[in-house]
């Protein structure tokens, strides 16, 4: 199976700005399909790689997450569950961050093949219990 060209991430909760109150867990579920077809798109095997930088062209990254056991996960019933992935926001990854709007992409590599599938602003906003 191959990726197809016009593949695209569509859940709303990662088309479009993230804001995560900085300092908390917070987690994401996204779909991937073809935007011709509407249709699902079967991910198995698929590495997923989230992440932040404080402007899209800034060498250091603010944190990322990905496949592989750090904070991204493929479902693993991609029958019944075709193209969802989940994203898992920690503290860490937000705790001692400047409160501001950053830049995220999310990249998919499924069968050699990279995508850039979502791209845009990742809010840190304030805590107020802290």
């Amino acid at each position: 199976m191959s990726i197809p060209k016009n593949l695209q991430s569509i859940k709303t909760a990662l088309l479009g700005p993230l804001e995560v109150t900085r300092g908390d867990n917070c987690t994401f579920e996204d779909t991937l399909v073809n935007i011709q077809t509407n249709e699902a798109v079967d991910i198995t095997g698929a590495t997923i790689t989230l992440t932040v930088r404080e402007k899209i062209d800034d060498a250091s990254v603010v944190f990322t997450r990905s496949t592989g056991g750090s904070g991204i996960v493929v479902d693993s019933d991609q029958v019944a569950n075709k193209g969802k992935y989940q994203v898992s926001i920690i503290p860490s990854n937000t705790s001692g961050k400047t409160l501001q709007t950053y830049e995220y992409d999310i990249q998919i590599v499924l069968n050699g093949k990279t995508q850039t599938i979502s791209r845009d602003e990742f809010e840190i906003l304030s805590d107020i219990t802290t």
